[in-house]
């Protein structure tokens, strides 16, 4: 008592994939520019974190105690 298979569907339906190499090319250098991209925040958000603790502790050593 198996599936019964109708005959010929799906046998003319063929889909060719079809690529646009300057989508491709976008598509694949995307991964880089993301990466290189939060690189970039992550290295202004260290920098400014820095700066911000620098400027905490300068005022720590001037203040009166």
């Amino acid at each position: 008592m198996g599936r019964k298979k109708k005959a010929g569907s799906g046998a003319g339906l063929r889909r060719a994939v079809i690529f646009d190499e300057d989508s491709r090319r976008e598509y694949l250098t995307g991964f880089h520019k993301r990466k290189v991209e939060r690189r970039k925040v992550a290295v202004e958000e260290i920098k400014r974190k820095l700066k911000e603790e620098q400027r905490k502790m300068k005022e720590e050593v001037l203040s009166p105690r």
